[in-house]
């Protein structure tokens, strides 16, 4: 499956992932979608109107064919299954996007700050709490 016309790389992107990262059929990743689009939206009739399917995916990789709304659903949820990077999907040079999105490591070390200093506070808290059950006492 090799690109021929200008879009032809977003379907090709799509089969790449489907294969190599999910690792399930048409029919099966189309169940996945559904479900994102039915937690991730609890409307019935947004659900109805926006439901995947095998014939989806396959005109989808076949011929990168797919209205914008899907498109938009697709792309959010192989971002948030599968941490797929939509720049790396979207671009149609896409040569330095890294194809998975980088866990921020400076996010995870202001957690573990943050945690230390939430920490640091509710000792200091208990110390004037115990310094004015003292005070209490001498009163």
């Amino acid at each position: 499956m090799n690109p021929t016309n200008q879009f032809d790389f977003l379907g090709f992107r799509f089969f790449k992932v489907r294969n190599e990262v999910s690792g399930s059929i048409q029919s099966s990743f189309a169940k996945e979608i559904n479900q994102y689009i039915k937690i991730k939206y609890s409307d019935e009739s947004f659900y109805k109107k926006h439901k995947f399917s095998q014939y989806i995916i396959s005109v989808l990789e076949s011929s990168s064919n797919i209205s914008k709304e899907k498109l938009l659903i697709l792309v959010n949820f192989l971002k948030e299954k599968y941490r797929i990077n939509p720049s790396w999907i979207m671009l149609d040079n896409n040569s330095e996007c890294p194809m998975y999105i980088e866990k921020d490591k400076h996010y995870e070390s202001i957690s573990k700050l943050s945690e230390q200093v939430q920490k640091h506070i509710n000792k200091v808290q208990d110390s004037i709490n115990d310094v004015q059950i003292m005070l209490n006492k001498t009163t």
